[in-house]
């Protein structure tokens, strides 16, 4: 794993909301070796940056992921959601 992919697993796993944590480290964990350039970007410049709270919403589908990011990327992260079992997403 080269040093970008290691920080973002970092910041994928580390974010303070345990429940966090665990969904976006465990979504990072299940699909970082079929990750894009883009992907890696995307994740880094407008997932990362999101709060806990807006990440909950998002991973709930109670609020909508940032529009720069694409629809690839989002049925990543809405498919490692419904298969970690949320109900709502």
């Amino acid at each position: 794993m080269n040093k970008e992919l290691k920080q973002l697993k970092f910041r994928c796993c580390h974010r303070g909301m345990k429940e966090i944590d665990i969904l976006l480290g465990g979504f990072f964990e299940n699909n970082y070796k079929e990750f894009s350039k883009e992907d890696i970007f995307q994740l880094n410049k407008y997932v990362i940056s999101l709060s806990d709270n807006e990440l909950y919403m998002c991973f709930f589908n109670k609020s909508m992921w940032p529009k720069n990011i694409s629809s690839s990327l989002i049925n990543k992260l809405y498919n490692y959601a419904k298969k970690s079992g949320l109900n709502n997403s």
